[in-house]
């Protein structure tokens, strides 16, 4: 999820982590089953492992808002926007690159 990553890249890093506790406390919004909802949780922990790819695009979707739901918490929606444009923007390129059109998360 290098859309997630570039949000996480412009905030400090205390934000960083309130926003992914955040999106871990609501995973349960994202209806997944026990084994899904682990592999999430993995990533989020242990970012150094592969984000497991085989979920849906509407539980993308859904990651990303999480993501922007607590941006809008910690820095108002203004600042929010903001900052999910830049990180649109910093990954649009590779995004292409792997034929994904990055719009359909948002």
């Amino acid at each position: 999820m290098a859309l997630s990553g570039a949000l996480w890249n412009a905030v400090d890093e205390a934000t960083e982590k309130s926003i992914i506790d955040f999106i871990l406390r609501n995973l349960t919004h994202l209806k997944l089953n026990a084994k899904q909802s682990q592999k999430i949780k993995d990533w989020f922990i242990s970012r150094n492992i592969a984000f497991p790819c085989n979920f849906e695009l509407a539980t993308l979707q859904k990651l990303i808002n999480l993501n922007y739901i607590a941006l809008c918490e910690y820095y108002g929606p203004v600042k929010a926007d903001k900052l999910l444009s830049q990180a649109t923007h910093a990954v649009e390129a590779e995004a292409a690159r792997q034929q994904f059109n990055l719009h359909d998360l948002l």
